[in-house]
């Protein structure tokens, strides 16, 4: 690990897995009330700073909370390194890849909560995250957004990435409900190292994706 932590790297990007972040239309955004933004919907701990970026394709920026002890830790071993919600990564990779007028479902599922995005045409219809105890949790409300887009069984189509496989009991409880589930691929474009086929594919695919974020 120090290793990979003492080379020196062209460009360094870092993904930081956190519930707490926000999507802010460009016409709203402010850098001087940013933090009073950030906080009427999450609460900074005292060691937390905020990051933003640009969102590509989208009047918005990407705001989001990384404790301060482990971003000094990648600024000291990495120069320039660029900071990363998960949910503009998730943002991005849906806008570029919702081609037809089918809406779709995309879910990615990290320990405790999970990120949701219903898009349409390369557009974004809604975007948030949810957190849950068990699988019923995520289940309820992907139900709640399909009644919500007037979904159902034959036309709502999933996309599932992070800790779900076919296997699951959450696959097999969201496919109670929902015909069409398919899982990420790893972008194309990549040369990956064969130990990655020793993992599911859309497990850790917001990591690859990062890749494609400017």
């Amino acid at each position: 690990l120090f290793e990979l932590l003492n080379k020196d790297y062209k460009s360094t990007r870092m993904i930081w897995i956190s519930e707490k972040n926000l999507v802010i239309p460009e016409e709203l955004f402010s850098k001087e009330n940013l933090k009073k933004h950030f906080e009427f919907v999450h609460q900074l701990n005292e060691f937390d700073e905020i990051h933003l970026n640009k969102i590509k394709n989208l009047n918005a920026y990407s705001v989001f909370a990384v404790p301060s002890l482990a971003a000094n830790l990648f600024v000291k071993h990495f120069k320039n390194v660029r900071f990363y919600n998960q949910q503009q990564v998730l943002i991005e990779d849906v806008i570029s890849n919702s081609p037809s007028n089918k809406t779709k479902i995309t879910i990615y599922i990290h320990n405790r909560f999970f990120d949701v995005a219903v898009s349409e045409s390369h557009k974004v219809k809604l975007i948030n995250s949810f957190k849950y105890k068990k699988d019923e949790d995520i289940v309820y409300y992907i139900l709640l957004l399909m009644d919500l887009f007037n979904l159902n069984n034959e036309n709502c189509e999933l996309f599932a990435g992070g800790f779900i496989d076919k296997g699951s009991s959450l696959y097999s409880k969201l496919n109670n409900y929902i015909k069409h589930i398919k899982f990420y691929n790893s972008p194309e474009g990549f040369n990956y190292s064969y130990t990655f086929e020793k993992i599911p594919h859309h497990r850790f695919s917001t990591l690859f994706k990062l890749a494609q974020c400017e």
